[in-house]
């Protein structure tokens, strides 16, 4: 898969883009660099949100918050394991330097933020983007919302190919394949 395909997307400054698992901002700067859209990062890690705050202190059109997002508010223990860090055990880079993280409903955050619509969404969450894509799919007003779907199933996960495979039956009701490296990256397009 060639890297840039990632950043090639419909966008302008006035575009919204969430970054689900925002690591070290990566994805987020190039994006910004690219487009001067504005974009909100969601990463529940303490010291990677730190970093990515530090990293975007000057660029008011990022905001970064310190928590996950999923289909309702809790809290949780993470294996931390750089950009492989996972709240599930099967992770195979589990570890036992674990934090505990808040996770908040998608749904309530985006009424909070007062957005319309988001104009791409990244979703790289180490397993939970699973519960995730189930939740925004049987949400047909808010998966309606979403331009674009970037996402990063993983295969480690139970049962990841049939999981993905109801999700992806599902997500064809409102979305079409823009891309796809199944298990790497893929991104899904708004039906017009």
């Amino acid at each position: 898969m060639k890297e840039s395909l990632r950043y090639e997307y419909d966008l302008n400054s006035e575009s919204i883009v969430f970054d689900l698992g925002g690591y070290e901002g990566k994805f987020a700067n190039t994006i910004f660099d690219k487009y001067k859209c504005k974009v909100f990062v969601f990463e529940p890690i303490k010291e990677f949100y730190d970093k990515i705050k530090e990293r975007f202190k000057a660029k008011n059109e990022i905001r970064v918050f310190n928590y996950g997002v999923l289909d309702r508010d809790f809290e949780t223990d993470i294996s931390i394991s750089k950009d492989s860090s996972s709240i599930f055990d099967s992770s195979p880079r589990k570890t036992e330097n674990k934090k505990l993280i808040k996770i908040r409903n998608f749904e309530t955050v985006f009424e909070e933020l007062g957005i319309d619509k988001i104009d791409l969404m990244k979703v790289n969450i180490e397993g939970s983007e699973y519960e995730l894509m189930k939740f925004l799919t049987n949400n047909e007003n808010l998966i309606k919302k979403i331009t674009n779907i970037q996402v990063q199933f993983h295969d480690w996960f139970k049962d990841a190919k049939v999981l993905r495979e109801e999700i992806i039956t599902k997500l064809k009701e409102t979305h079409k394949v823009s891309w796809n490296f199944p298990f790497v990256w893929e991104s899904w397009e708004l039906k017009k």
